[in-house]
């Protein structure tokens, strides 16, 4: 698939400060539906639009390199390479999710928005429907800015737990990326200009590191103690700068596998595991999600630590199996399961015997080849 994006739009700054402005980084992708030539990888899943898109030095990488080239790909396994060229570490990865607000099923101007409340570890995942958490947002902005309670499940829309939609960074659809949109959700209930979308959670990835930094994003009524993989201590450090809707948005990071932090090779799994993952993205996985049902780990105390589900992974494990043999199934290029949070060799990790050529932590390059190439 062709990539690209909207990239005047974008400052040519640290990927620290492009990262504070989370509106920016959302509006880019939606303006970007305008502009025919510069498209992303973009599905549907479970009725949300998620996409993936990169800074323009990312997406040069790919371009230059031609990454998106299945064939190029197998070249890279014929000469026995064991990783695709690196990315430089100035990339950044976003893949931002989005629930969309068809307006004329809400006449009534507010719109019941699950919202998420901390994991039960069920063996079958936490879709959004499973929340108890519930929320509605008024789309004409006509409520109390001061609302800050979370309504269960059964109960009736009251003023404090309901929220303007400034409290959420949204766009409203204009007729030129409906269309775009209807082809993404084919089959189901049309998007027509005027409906709005609003950013529920979003990854981000930068190359600071060698093996990347992962922070996500997802949005929550209560800013200031936001339930699990987030906290109030991490809500405590979110800089003074970033007020109203961006600061609705909790933050997890993962920028190592485990706690005390281990080698790219050669480290050992004795180690505590470090859970940074979306709600939104990684709540729905059930155990059949990944390769080792159940992932057992080792913490530094010597107590085995369970991780079966979407709510105990982590960013950096998960993305440290983005590899591939080349060959293909189905209508994408094989690859190994997803995993739970646990130490990952990335030299000689069992993975890697079959899958041999890495990806450099991306699965949208495994997700977006082009296989008839």
């Amino acid at each position: 698939k062709p990539i690209g994006q909207k990239t005047n739009s974008l400052p040519s700054q640290h990927p620290r400060t492009q990262l504070q402005n989370l509106s920016l980084i959302c509006r880019n992708y939606f303006e970007s539906l305008t502009y025919p030539s510069q498209t992303f990888g973009v599905y549907n899943l479970n009725n949300q639009v998620v996409a993936v898109s990169y800074d323009p030095t990312a997406a040069n990488h790919i371009i230059t390199n031609k990454l998106y080239d299945k064939s190029v790909l197998v070249g890279y396994l014929n000469a026995n390479q064991p990783i695709i060229p690196v990315f430089p570490k100035t990339a950044i990865a976003i893949k931002p999710t989005y629930n969309v607000i068809r307006k004329k099923n809400f006449s009534s101007g507010y719109f019941p928005f699950r919202v998420w409340d901390g994991p039960s570890y069920c063996d079958s995942g936490e879709d959004q429907n499973q929340w108890s958490g519930l929320v509605y947002v008024d789309i004409n902005n006509n409520s109390n800015p001061n609302s800050h309670s979370v309504n269960s499940r059964d109960t009736v829309r009251t003023a404090d737990c309901t929220y303007n939609l400034n409290s959420f960074i949204y766009y409203k659809v204009t007729p030129a990326n409906a269309e775009e949109l209807n082809q993404i959700l084919e089959g189901e209930q049309p998007v027509d200009s005027g409906d709005i979308v609003i950013l529920v959670g979003m990854h981000v990835t930068t190359k600071e590191t060698t093996r990347w930094t992962w922070q996500t994003y997802w949005w929550t009524p209560n800013q200031e103690n936001p339930p699990t993989p987030s906290s109030a201590f991490i809500a405590s450090k979110r800089p003074a700068q970033i007020k109203g809707a961006p600061a609705h948005y909790a933050m997890a990071t993962g920028y190592s596998f485990t706690y005390p932090n281990q080698p790219y090779t050669g480290g050992h799994s004795v180690t505590t595991p470090i859970i940074a993952f979306n709600p939104f993205l990684e709540g729905g996985f059930g155990v059949n999600t990944f390769d080792t049902i159940p992932g057992v780990v080792i913490n530094n105390k010597g107590v085995p630590v369970k991780n079966w589900v979407g709510s105990q992974t982590g960013c950096m494990s998960c993305h440290a199996m983005a590899a591939t043999n080349g060959r293909v199934s189905g209508n994408q290029l094989e690859s190994p399961n997803y995993i739970t949070d646990r130490y990952v060799d990335m030299v000689t990790d069992t993975a890697f015997v079959k899958y041999p050529l890495r990806l450099d932590f991306l699965w949208s390059i495994q997700g977006n080849a082009i296989l008839n190439k």
